[in-house]
């Protein structure tokens, strides 16, 4: 007599018909196609993703360049200022975003009386308060403006010695002429 043997599934029942049976299959089939369409999307996005890189690629430069600051000064070196108020020219190595006279810091018998100017080149005006002779110093303090990229500057700094004596008068006179 011949042998039935009857199916073991492991986890789910095994179906009894072959209505469930091709309903799983059915749905198998489905869930295949789903997974293929997936992995179809994913090998697409993954092909088109070298050209977006290059879209969104190309030269990058940092610029790390600090702010410079010039200041000339009408008198020579080494020589005291004997003016009670002096124009200085400023200039700056690239524009910045805000730049006015509380940047400046004046130490001794000087203050700031007007800055004028707009992007690189700049016009300094210093008064002299102290009678005589003295000294002052004018300066921009490192860090104190910015150019858009945020680089910061770098001190600049003059030193004068000033005086404003004047000479007394002298007369003189040929020794015939007494």
């Amino acid at each position: 007599s011949p042998t039935t043997l009857s199916p073991t599934v492991t986890g789910a029942p095994a179906p009894t018909s072959a209505a469930a049976i091709s309903a799983q299959l059915l749905s198998a089939q489905t869930e295949l196609v789903n997974l293929q369409t997936s992995l179809n999307s994913l090998t697409t996005a993954a092909m088109d993703l070298p050209y977006a890189m290059e879209a969104i690629s190309g030269d990058v430069s940092v610029d790390r360049v600090a702010v410079v600051v010039t200041i000339v000064c009408p008198y020579p070196k080494g020589r005291p200022v004997s003016a009670a108020s002096i124009v200085f020219s400023v200039s700056l190595s690239t524009n910045v975003t805000a730049f006015n006279s509380s940047h400046w810091t004046v130490t001794g018998d000087a203050a700031v009386t007007s800055f004028v100017g707009a992007g690189m080149n700049y016009t300094l005006v210093v008064d002299i308060n102290g009678a005589d002779t003295g000294n002052f110093s004018i300066s921009v303090l490192p860090d104190t403006i910015q150019d858009p990229l945020g680089n910061s500057n770098n001190e600049a700094t003059l030193l004068f010695n000033y005086d404003l004596s004047r000479p007394a008068p002298t007369l003189s006179s040929p020794a015939s002429a007494l």
